[in-house]
């Protein structure tokens, strides 16, 4: 499985990385960042098994099934879920380990020059980051992407430490000189890495915000669509056809009834389209636009269905009222003249 090969590959990382070897230890690092870069790939992998475990498990209690199997599924879940998460976390131990490893088998100046690309890097990498989508795949991508930076840029902290450590190393021994002149680039460092640690941050949070409204907004959506459409095949199916009229009225007043309590959901929907589609930290509307007009145009079906429906079921009483009527005056005309006879 690929958690088995993972977990190998880890071991063998760790293994390896036991030698002084400057270029050893970047090859290493290297390995280690490709297999968290792997790891945080599949998350979406792990969160579509726990989802789909939890529906499964949900839906055997719900039809009373052996506690036992629900148990065992359960347990097979939690896991695959906890090799999964010791697996990220070791990775991720492992990467700020040879990191700092890397940094201090460099000298000084070399690792203070290394720290200073891969922050630039980062930066390049986050400044030139989309704005964020209003489609959902597209978000899940754009977090991943945020995840891999975030995870490489959290490896340096151990870094700038050893910088730092090697600097007052420096000026214990009576290097002030070289120690102050390394001290300034050691401030520049770290206010570099707070800044790119705090644009990671304010991302992410961008994304969770714009990512849970957008979920939210599909799924009331969803749920309203369905709604709407299951009503339009109710009042236009052959069974309902068949209902008396009195009948069908009172099921086409009941829906009606029913449409006035979605209104707030439409409202709803109409108002978080405008908010995503107008915030300036998002980009194209016109996914989240297509989604409003394509519901819009079911709700002008579900209205022109049932008016429809409410024409020709008047027209049916009155046909029926009028049908009556002449049979009334007919019988009583028969029944007059069979008198007569």
């Amino acid at each position: 499985s690929w958690l088995a090969d993972t977990e190998d590959e880890l071991s063998s990382i760790k293994l390896d990385s036991s030698t002084p070897d400057p270029d050893k230890l970047h090859s290493q690092l290297s390995r280690i960042k490709s297999l968290s870069s792997e790891v945080l790939s599949q998350r979406g992998l792990m969160d579509d098994v726990r989802k789909k475990g939890n529906d499964f498990t949900n839906s055997l209690s719900s039809i009373a099934a052996d506690s036992t199997q629900v148990e065992r599924l359960e347990n097979n879940v939690d896991e695959i879920d906890a090799r999964y998460n010791s697996l990220n976390e070791v990775i991720s131990a492992e990467a700020k380990l040879l990191q700092a490893t890397v940094t201090q088998s460099q000298d000084i100046q070399g690792a203070i020059s290394d720290i200073q690309a891969r922050l630039k890097s980062a930066h390049i990498a986050l400044t030139s980051q989309q704005p964020v989508s209003l489609e959902l795949p597209v978000i899940s991508q754009q977090q991943q992407q945020l995840r891999l930076i975030s995870a490489d840029v959290n490896s340096y902290g151990d870094s700038v430490e050893s910088i730092r450590q090697a600097t007052h190393d420096l000026i214990k021994a009576g290097d002030i000189q070289v120690a102050r002149t390394l001290e300034q680039q050691l401030t520049d460092i770290e206010d570099q890495f707070q800044k790119v640690h705090k644009d990671c941050d304010e991302r992410a949070k961008i994304l969770q915000d714009v990512d849970g409204k957008l979920t939210q907004f599909h799924d009331t959506l969803n749920t309203t669509q369905s709604w709407l459409q299951s009503q339009i095949d109710d009042v236009t199916s052959s069974d309902f056809n068949s209902l008396p009229a009195d009948e069908a009225m009172q099921q086409l007043a009941t829906i009606i009834k029913s449409k006035q309590k979605k209104e707030t959901d439409i409202v709803q929907l109409k108002e978080t389209a405008q908010e995503l589609s107008q915030d300036p930290r998002t980009g194209s509307p016109a996914s989240i636009n297509k989604a409003i007009s394509e519901l819009e145009k079911t709700v002008a079906q579900f209205e022109t269905v049932v008016s429809e429906k409410q024409v020709e079921i008047s027209l049916r009483e009155k046909q029926a009222n009028e049908f009556e009527t002449a049979k009334t005056i007919m019988l009583l005309w028969l029944g007059q003249m069979e008198a007569r006879v």
